[in-house]
């Protein structure tokens, strides 16, 4: 899973990034009203959270949002520090820079808060932030495009025969490989076999082969991308869940 992981990060995370079908402009705004929201959210959290002073939790239980000012530098500030989250992914320099800029002035952004509550409240804003970024930046089932190399295509192909040839040996070696369904998968297994091992086709395959292995058709390697690329798409969403629900401990 981690060398998973190392890989999506190294190869696909600069194809999201340049992506042409993500609109900067409205996709890296930062609005009052996300920020209402966001604020909502921490609210929720700390009120409930007895591990803050009962004082504290009753201040932020009654607290309403006062809007920033279009104009106003504070809420600049949080649209250029968001908007270079979204662009550059880069955590600890987005707390850098908030933890820098928005906590300690958090009575000019949160007015109305004593210093202690409005301070809280920024650093627990700057964590929902980073869930919010991750969750406009995840699109779920979205069609990765993979672009292999030859070594990795190689070993792809290598991977797919070792465990085709694998499956079909277990079929033809059960107790009921007589059966409808074991002959069906005989067959099927059989079917995705490349007959002729041609050298440009199959290089890894077929300078390791000693009578043994097996070659694939291109139906089957379309299949094994296909699985290849769902299994990536389940492994980022399974980081953003994992990565939210510790953000989301205060």
């Amino acid at each position: 899973m981690g060398g998973l992981k190392r890989h999506i990060t190294c190869k696909h995370t600069g194809e999201k990034e340049n992506d042409p079908g993500t609109d900067d402009g409205e996709e890296d705004k930062f609005t009052n009203e996300m920020l209402a929201k966001i604020v909502d959210e921490v609210k929720r959290r700390l009120v409930d959270n007895k591990v803050f002073s009962k004082d504290i939790r009753e201040e932020l239980r009654s607290y309403e949002l006062t809007y920033l000012p279009e104009e106003s530098m504070e809420l600049a500030e949080l649209q250029k520090i968001y908007k270079q989250l979204m662009k550059k992914k880069d955590q600890e320099k987005f707390y850098a820079t908030f933890y820098s800029t928005v906590p300690l002035n958090s009575t000019k952004y949160f007015t109305g808060l004593s210093r202690n509550a409005a301070t809280l409240l920024s650093t627990k804003v700057a964590d929902i932030m980073i869930v919010y970024s991750k969750e406009k930046s995840f699109i779920p089932g979205k069609d990765f495009e993979i672009k292999l190399s030859d070594k990795e295509m190689a070993g792809l192909q290598y991977v797919g025969a070792y465990v085709l040839h694998k499956l079909y040996k277990k079929h033809t070696n059960s107790k009921v490989c007589e059966s409808t369904a074991s002959q069906q998968s005989i067959a099927i297994l059989k079917a995705s076999k490349e007959e002729h091992l041609l050298t440009e086709n199959h290089k890894l395959t077929s300078s390791l082969n000693h009578g043994g292995l097996w070659g694939i058709t291109k139906p089957a390697q379309t299949i094994f991308i296909m699985c290849y690329r769902v299994l990536l798409c389940v492994t980022e969403y399974y980081s953003f869940v994992h990565q939210s629900s510790i953000l989301f401990i205060c």
